[in-house]
């Protein structure tokens, strides 16, 4: 070969190299952007929501990903909520995250936008939608074990109530169907449901709702709330009473209220789940399919599991201080990341 020859391959192979390194490095550039714009959509502003918004924030500062928080004005408020989904600005949005508070009227605008930017969503789910990922609890779980806490209080049976925000949410229903499941498989509990009472987390119609409840069925046993708000609007309804300890109760949720309650035995028990992880989770989720989505197309849905427990009277006080060092955390500080059982499907 001559040396012209040799100097044209040389030159041929260093052209190639070098198109290949700009192709990577272009390529790089295109699917891991340096940072993701993530809305945060909650259904409402208490310490609940609260931990979920901390949990988001604190996976923001990890993974350099810039946060818009919107809280609904009005608690479990959907037309509000849907107002605002509907609203998302897909030019200024990568990913959005919501905990859907009516899975079947919002699937259809959650679909439009999968079309343009990522989605997931959290606590509640929209399985029917085709969000990528639900990061949450299982529902279903979650309400067999307060039957399982209702049946404790309960040895001899008795007749109950179930209070419910509304039952559109998706993790509502879920819930239901585990209680009813769990109260199904135990008949020997003797737990008969005399009424499913829903509310709107609008705290009088819960109380009249209680009230009602109470003065319909003078053997009232027992009373079961769903959300977060119930336990301590059943707390103050019952002390009122002067029905404190006749009427057992078992909660949802870790309203300091509830803690007390069951603290203080008025209150069975109370199942937590784990809000701070799914805020965590939502924005983790939502950074890694911006990074590895150039060309947003609708992907395999999954979900990520996080564990959800009872707490008792003995419970209370180590849970405390987890939960008020996650109430209290500020977003600079290092996640809790890998607390919780985090198992991607």
């Amino acid at each position: 070969m001559s040396s012209r020859r040799a100097w044209l391959w040389g030159g041929l192979v260093l052209v190639s190299v070098g198109v290949i390194l700009y192709r990577q490095s272009v390529y790089r550039k295109e699917t891991k952007p340096t940072s993701t714009n993530v809305m945060f959509i909650t259904g409402g502003s208490g310490p609940f929501w609260q931990l979920a918004i901390n949990g988001a924030k604190s996976a923001a500062k990890e993974y350099n990903a810039q946060l818009k928080v919107v809280v609904p004005a009005q608690e479990e408020g959907v037309a509000d909520q849907t107002r605002l989904l509907q609203n998302v600005n897909e030019a200024e949005v990568d990913g959005l995250a919501i905990s859907p508070l009516d899975a079947e009227s919002q699937t259809h605008p959650i679909n439009e936008l999968v079309h343009h930017i990522n989605v997931v969503t959290f606590d509640a789910d929209a399985p029917l939608s085709e969000r990528q990922y639900y990061i949450g609890t299982s529902n279903f779980l979650a309400g067999k074990l307060i039957g399982e806490l209702i049946a404790e209080a309960l040895p001899k049976g008795g007749s109950i109530v179930v209070l419910y925000a509304n039952m559109t949410k998706n993790n509502m229903i879920e819930r239901a169907e585990g209680l009813q499941n769990y109260l199904e498989g135990h008949s020997d509990a003797k737990i008969k449901v005399v009424g499913s009472l829903t509310d709107q987390a609008n705290a009088d119609v819960c109380k009249s709702n209680i009230r009602k409840a109470i003065s319909d069925h003078s053997d009232l046993s027992g009373i079961v709330g769903m959300n977060a708000h119930h336990g301590p609007i059943i707390l103050e309804v019952l002390a009122k009473d002067s029905l404190l300890g006749k009427i057992k109760v078992a909660a949802f949720d870790e309203d300091e209220r509830t803690l007390k309650g069951v603290a203080d035995g008025h209150i069975q028990g109370t199942i937590v789940q784990d809000p701070y992880m799914y805020g965590y989770e939502s924005v983790r989720k939502l950074v890694e399919l911006h990074g590895s989505r150039p060309e947003l197309v609708p992907i395999s849905k999954g979900v990520v599991n996080t564990q959800c427990r009872i707490i008792r009277k003995d419970d209370v006080d180590d849970f405390r201080k987890k939960l008020n060092s996650r109430l209290n955390k500020d977003a600079s500080e290092a996640s809790t990341k890998g607390e919780a059982d985090n198992k991607t499907k």
